[in-house]
This record gives structure tokens, C-alpha cells and sequence, in this order.
């Protein structure tokens, strides 16, 4: 999965990927912090997840156009690519290589 800009299939500019994780990072910090509060005096809290609903179901709402509010607001979109990061292979990558330097 990779983050590109949706009018120029391209890498997004700091400022639109500074923007999409603003809006799905509050929406996320809200649900943390209603659910962090919840308790049997205080359901309240859980109006603290309808920001993060509503980013996401807005998405699984409409079939037409399946992104988030946060990436039709900042103007990006989630592709699929062929090979990812890898992740898991640079880390074991890494692992052997720091090894080889503990064993010199």
C-alpha cells in the first residue's frame, strides 16, 4: 500500500501528508481518549468516536469513491503496489549485519 497524491500520481508534498495524518491522528486520539474514559457513570465518552466513524464510514459508505474523509479533504489516495517496504526483510537484514558486528 503506498500514499500518493490523487491529481498527480505522485508522492504527496509534506504539507498534504501533514494534513491527512492531522485529521486521522485527532480522529484517533479522540476515540483513544473516549474509550480510555469510558466507564458506567460516564458513556458520554463514547460521542468521542464519531469523529473516527465518520472519517472511516464515510469510505465504506459510498462504493463509488472508497477514500477516507481524511484523504479526500488533504487530496490523496491509497493505491496497491506490487512490492512493498519489505520491512520484515530489512529488519532481518539489519539483525544479521548488527551480529556480524557484535561477533568482530
Amino acid at each position: 500500500m503506498r500514499v500518493i497524491d490523487a491529481r498527480y500520481q505522485r508522492t504527496p508534498l509534506l504539507g498534504e501528508l501533514l494534513k491527512r495524518e492531522a485529521i486521522a491522528g485527532s480522529g484517533a486520539f479522540l476515540a483513544f481518549v473516549g474509550l480510555s474514559a469510558l466507564g458506567s457513570q460516564n458513556a458520554f465518552y463514547l460521542l468521542f468516536l464519531v469523529p473516527l466513524a465518520f472519517d472511516v464510514g464515510l469510505a465504506w459508505l459510498e462504493p463509488s469513491d472508497p477514500s477516507a474523509f481524511h484523504d479526500r479533504l488533504a487530496g490523496t489516495a491509497v493505491v496497491a503496489t506490487r512490492r512493498g517496504y519489505s520491512l520484515d526483510l530489512k529488519v532481518k537484514k539489519w539483525v544479521a549485519l548488527g551480529m556480524a558486528n557484535v561477533k568482530r
